[in-house]
């Protein structure tokens, strides 16, 4: 069997190192796209209070354990429709908070519907829509 020289022995070692490298870096790029990605989703629905339609705003805060919340919040129109375009939202859990101006024609929203809110939605991946009746 025919010794290999030195050289072809540094060729060979450094093709496999190149190769070795490539293939990491390959590796590693697809694990931070798939790390990275975050899941976005629609939510559109309508808002009643005693039957009526409510004008005001609704916020979602996600829930669980996040260090600093950031709230979503959208217009709720004079037919109750409200609408977080898909840009804005993520696929997860949010509490709900439903605020309408004060002196409004829905009277005064209680507490359970904002500050004290009871209200939550599971947003999944897709279109979602969900309707709050108030009380």
């Amino acid at each position: 069997m025919p010794k290999a020289s030195p050289r072809r022995l540094f060729q060979f070692s450094l093709a496999s190192l190149l190769l070795l490298m490539t293939i990491a870096a390959i590796g590693v790029g697809v694990y931070v796209a798939s790390v990275g990605r975050v899941e976005r989703a629609t939510l559109e629905g309508l808002v009643t209070m005693r039957g009526e339609p409510l004008v005001g705003t609704i916020t979602l805060t996600p829930a669980g354990k996040t260090a600093k919340p950031r709230p979503l919040r959208a217009t709720i129109n004079d037919d109750g429709r409200f609408s977080f375009p898909e840009a804005s939202i993520s696929v997860g859990a949010y509490s709900v908070s439903i605020d309408a101006p004060p002196g409004g024609p829905s009277g005064p929203i209680p507490a359970i519907y904002n500050r004290a809110t009871v209200l939550a939605v599971d947003v999944l991946p897709g279109a979602n829509e969900v309707n709050f009746e108030l009380r």
